[in-house]
């Protein structure tokens, strides 16, 4: 099992730093590879005001760049979990980010379902190594805005992210949704 995390770490590793540090710039991609485009459009960040924001991101199997060591059993872990981080920030008068407590989110489905968070013992031992990785990964590399992502497992219901439907993400009294099939999923 050891194995597994430290090739999961790897692949997730570039996946979480090419996705967050580069957020900022907004650069216009030319001719993204498919993961690419799930990576933009599965962090969603939301600008609240000069100093408050939302981040909401799914961790999808399509964000992971194919033919990376351990990429295949990070789309695994992830195909059969919604693994979903968010964070509600603001910046002090010092400049310093600050974590806002919102309380947990509400992830509900196209078809009204509620999904439920999956508790360490209902989950196999491959996603508690998935969600121990993606926070050390996060907090370790990412600074204060790592720190304050919280990362929680759903069980994923009948949705998939490259079929039909909808994921709405109800946080800090929006409702935020990832339309699926994600951009970024293999043509039919």
């Amino acid at each position: 099992m050891r194995n597994i995390t430290k090739i999961f770490m790897s692949a997730l590793l570039c996946l979480t730093v090419s996705t967050v540090s580069f957020e900022s710039i907004h650069a216009r991609q030319w001719n993204p590879e498919p993961h690419t485009v799930a990576r933009e459009y599965l962090l969603i960040q939301h600008d609240r005001g000069p100093t408050e924001f939302v981040y909401v991101m799914w961790l999808a199997p399509p964000m992971i760049t194919p033919g990376q060591i351990g990429s295949e059993v990070a789309r695994d872990a992830l195909r059969d979990h919604i693994l979903i981080g968010y964070a509600h920030v603001q910046l002090n008068q010092d400049g310093q980010l600050e974590s806002i407590k919102s309380g947990a989110p509400v992830l509900t489905i196209d078809t009204g379902t509620i999904l439920q968070e999956q508790a360490a013992s209902e989950r196999a031992a491959l996603a508690n190594e998935v969600l121990t990785t993606v926070r050390a990964i996060f907090s370790d590399n990412l600074g204060a805005f790592g720190q304050f992502m919280t990362w929680r497992i759903f069980s994923p219901a009948e949705l998939k992210a490259c079929g039909d439907g909808q994921l709405i993400v109800e946080y800090a009294g929006v409702a935020y949704d990832f339309v699926t099939p994600i951009p970024g999923c293999p043509s039919a």
